[in-house]
């Protein structure tokens, strides 16, 4: 759209339940006539979901390259290779920003280790709220410390901070125990800090096996259920003094926690109230979409996660997948690649929830987002007191709290599990809902046909499209009405806005394709699932993921005539090698279905 006012923003992005966490006031339904459907569309991808771990097979003809010339039914296919082996050695390989995962498990030590230095208190287990050191941490910030020293894997460490919370937050009122928000106080107490705090001893749990933690975790859960609204209001209150309304950031982590509970004890009652507390909150859009802070919209996607995997229902997938792509459109700086959202708002919650997806469905994409903001984090935003700053896109935004702290080492901890991920490269398009590359939403799209529900799927709103980016080698055709129907407009380049051009807001459908291809691989057999285009050059495995091709992902290829893809079994382009200078529909009969680590793409004479 073109020239918002910032007034009307939180109307466009259609806030609908109240939003909650420490002092914030909380926000009322707005609008409450209007749309509210949601962006967990069911809608998949026109090539078929991202997560697929069936791939359909067919027949294929590519040429493995150590069979001798004799053995091999397309014998030129191996000479054509030889004859281009001086264009391959003026290829060269430009690196890549792939970050191993034990770097980010590095910076979070180091993180808490200055955390201990700047917060600990003396006499106990506990923290300091800020770094004057005048009173003691709230529980919020506790239970983010908490996870921290879980995800880094100092158990000792959490188990005495779990200690002390019980010994010093512990309050029994209105027949029923929880945590306090302050120490050695019992007054009005969270459903949300209550929650956060359940979901970390239930991880500590699953390490250390302690019934106490386990014990505490399931109290905390009744606590936090308890806030729940009778229906058809629905959702749970975020504090005891509440008589009515909704916080989807107690609604959020309660289900998170009470899924966690069941996985453990198998109580029915938790699987029951987290999965009719989920149905409301999908029903009334609530959440799970724009308009809400990073963390309500990551703690609902593990929500759905854990629903994923609990019940096998393919629909809780596509729910968090679609999160995962309205948190990259709502919070990720297409051009800094920094995190728009705050640490105790977004930061770590979104790091859990992209690790977690990428578990589930192996979309190196999802480590990529986190691996880019982090580094945007570690590199750009901490200070001279290795400190980080409350809003992850603009430096020295806070004073230094231990939850800012905390955010920031349970989101290395997290991606420190896993391989590690590389700074996401361009989409081949970008929409913006604004003239000038500005607005609150901008979207990338892979190649492929995106029909509104698809378009919806990703983040974006319908009709909402003012300005793009082009990447080199690509063209989108966008048509004025939904399924390719209508008017069309193509653009090959970039176009700061659509106003010029009559298009302004018309954007229903789009189809993404890339101009004159070396070659484009495939996810999945038949050319479908994810599509990336590689143009000539060497492609090691670090470079492959940063265009979102994970580790022995491809299973067909598009060779455009006069080039040839040579793919290797390992990185570095060493070990067997199959050569293909036409396409492959599927590389199952030549034995190199998702097997391929590096790749080399040129042009022979």
């Amino acid at each position: 759209m073109n020239l918002k006012l910032s007034l009307i923003v939180p109307l466009i992005l259609g806030f609908s339940l109240f939003a909650c966490s420490g002092e914030r006031p909380m926000m009322p339904k707005l609008n409450p006539g209007t749309d509210t459907s949601s962006s967990n569309s069911t809608a998949k991808f026109p090539d078929g979901p991202s997560n697929s771990t069936e791939k359909s097979t067919g027949t294929t003809n590519s040429v493995i390259a150590n069979e001798s010339p004799a053995a091999s039914p397309v014998a030129s296919t191996v000479a054509k290779v030889e004859d281009v082996a001086a264009e391959l050695a003026n290829i060269s390989d430009s690196g890549s920003s792939f970050l191993e995962g034990k770097k980010f498990a590095q910076w979070g030590t180091e993180t808490l280790v200055q955390i201990e230095k700047d917060f600990r208190e003396s006499s106990n287990h506990l923290y300091y709220e800020n770094a004057d050191r005048n009173a003691p941490a709230f529980a919020w910030g506790l239970g983010v410390q908490l996870h921290a020293l879980i995800a880094a894997n100092k158990i000792t460490d959490a188990e005495a901070l779990a200690q002390d919370i019980h010994t010093h937050y512990w309050c029994y009122k209105n027949n029923l125990w929880a945590v306090n928000a302050s120490a050695d106080n019992c007054g009005d107490r969270y459903f949300d800090d209550n929650a956060w705090i359940a979901k970390a001893l239930l991880e500590l749990y699953a390490t250390d096996k302690n019934a106490n933690n386990l014990d505490w975790a399931r109290q905390i859960v009744d606590f936090s259920m308890s806030g729940e609204n009778a229906a058809p209001n629905g959702g749970i209150r975020w504090h005891e003094g509440d008589k009515d309304g909704q916080c989807m950031c107690a609604t959020a982590p309660t289900m998170v926690a009470s899924l966690m509970l069941y996985q453990i004890t198998g109580q029915q009652k938790n699987l029951n109230d987290a999965i009719r507390v989920y149905k409301w909150t999908k029903a009334n859009d609530f959440g799970a979409g724009p308009g809400h802070r990073g963390y309500e919209n990551a703690v609902i996607a593990q929500a759905a996660i854990l629903l994923n995997r609990i019940t096998g229902d393919a629909s809780y997938l596509v729910d968090a997948q679609s999160i995962g792509h309205t948190m990259e459109t709502f919070y990720i700086d297409r051009a800094s690649h920094a995190l728009r959202e705050t640490a105790q708002w977004g930061g770590h919650d979104m790091a859990n929830a992209y690790v977690d997806l990428y578990a589930l469905d192996s979309d190196i994409n999802w480590l990529n987002i986190t691996t880019g903001y982090l580094s945007v984090l570690h590199d750009k935003l901490k200070d001279a007191n290795g400190r980080y700053p409350e809003d992850w896109s603009k430096p020295g935004t806070a004073a230094p709290g231990v939850l800012y702290q905390a955010s920031a080492a349970r989101a290395y901890a997290k991606l420190g599990t896993t391989q590690g991920g590389a700074i996401k490269l361009a989409d081949p398009v970008t929409l913006y809902n604004d003239c000038n590359f500005a607005g609150v939403a901008a979207t990338g799209f892979p190649i492929g046909r995106f029909t509104a529900s698809d378009i919806k799927f990703r983040g974006f709103m319908d009709k909402d499209a003012s300005s793009l980016r082009v990447s080199a080698g690509f063209k989108v055709t966008f048509y004025d009405q939904d399924n390719f129907r209508g008017e069309s407009l193509v653009k090959t380049a970039d176009s700061s806005c659509l106003v010029q051009e009559n298009w302004n807001d018309r954007v229903r459908s789009m189809v993404i394709e890339p101009v004159a291809p070396a070659a484009i691989v495939y996810k999945d057999c038949n050319y479908e699932g994810l599509a990336v285009s590689l143009p000539t050059g060497q492609y090691t495995l670090a470079r492959l993921r940063a265009r979102g091709i994970s580790q022995k992902d491809i299973s067909s290829i598009k060779v455009s005539s006069g080039f040839q893809v040579v793919g290797y079994l390992s990185d570095n382009f060493e070990g067997d090698k199959i050569i293909i200078d036409t396409n492959n529909p599927c590389l199952v009969a030549a034995n190199f279905n998702d097997k391929i680590t590096s790749i080399r793409v040129v042009k022979f004479k």
